[in-house]
């Protein structure tokens, strides 16, 4: 739910030609919704940083069995879901808590779906090759120098026209 599906939703949409696995994103606490109703379930990954998001908790105990394959993302902390992985015997990843809600796309909450979508991980973090792009470097340089003076004077807009239904999800997470 929030900021930390939405990176994984957009990396989906975007790449959906290429991904041969059908992949629901519950994000919502929609209890009529037809994947509450999906006898087909493989596998559930369960996202939360702090464990104890109750919406992501709502949802996890409606569509949760013993019987599936069940991951979970959170803090390594006492909490809700460390609770009930350990009752389902669930693997859990660690969800650092240094990054979160839209930021977390590049760590294990966005690239753990991406290798589950069977793509290759390390193709979403070449930041080598930006950082060798000089013409990338200058637009950077540049946009931060032009957005901080924007800031400064007091004038913070951001104008996204979408064109494209497959962007829809990138846009929200950049909203």
């Amino acid at each position: 739910m929030g900021g930390s599906v939405l990176g994984s939703e957009a990396i989906y949409d975007f790449l959906k030609p290429k991904i041969k696995k059908k992949i629901t994103f519950v994000n919502n606490l929609n209890s009529n919704a037809d994947y509450f109703n999906n006898k087909n379930i493989n596998l559930n990954l369960i996202i939360s940083k702090s464990g104890n998001t109750l919406e992501t908790i709502a949802n996890a105990n409606a569509l949760i069995t013993k019987k599936e394959k069940n991951i979970i993302i959170t803090e390594s902390k006492n909490s809700y879901l460390t609770n009930l992985a350990a009752k389902l015997k669930a693997e859990i990843f660690e969800h650092k808590n240094y990054v979160g809600g839209r930021y977390s796309v590049l760590s294990e909450v966005g690239m753990l779906p991406a290798e589950l979508m069977n793509l290759n991980e390390k193709k979403f973090k070449q930041f080598n090759n930006l950082i060798k792009n000089k013409n990338f470097i200058n637009n950077l340089v540049s946009n931060v120098s032009t957005t901080l003076n924007l800031i400064k004077s007091g004038k913070q807009t951001s104008i996204i026209l979408n064109y494209d239904e497959q962007s829809e999800n990138l846009f929200k997470w950049y909203q």
